[in-house]
């Protein structure tokens, strides 16, 4: 891809977030954030296999949320595109296709930013 796949700027925000009483506070929101969006990843995939486009946009809204909250930009901006073309399957599906990359990628940059 060659958009960046996480906005900098967020993370930093999120960092500021971390105290000394909440010293893992950024991982626990990654963790959280990498759990979740799996798990909405294979509703996702299920809806668009059934052609239920009112659950497609309805997860794809969830995960674009989530997804913009923790600074994964393409991530976002993929599950705002299916939000609105659910109702057409073929485009749909490879949108889906194209949002399990960007999240397998995320997920990875996420991690790796949180463990700094």
């Amino acid at each position: 891809m060659t958009a960046e796949i996480l906005d900098h700027d967020t993370l930093a925000e999120l960092r500021m977030l971390q105290t000394p009483k909440r010293p893992t506070f950024l991982a626990d929101v990654v963790g959280t954030f990498v759990d979740n969006s799996s798990t909405q990843l294979e509703s996702l995939k299920g809806a668009v296999q059934s052609g239920n486009d009112e659950e497609i946009r309805s997860i794809a809204h969830s995960i674009k949320g989530s997804s913009r909250s923790v600074g994964a930009v393409v991530v976002t901006e993929l599950a705002a595109r299916l939000e609105t073309e659910s109702a057409d399957a073929a485009t749909a599906g490879a949108t889906t296709e194209q949002l399990a990359n960007a999240l397998a990628e995320a997920h990875k940059a996420l991690l790796e930013a949180a463990a700094r």
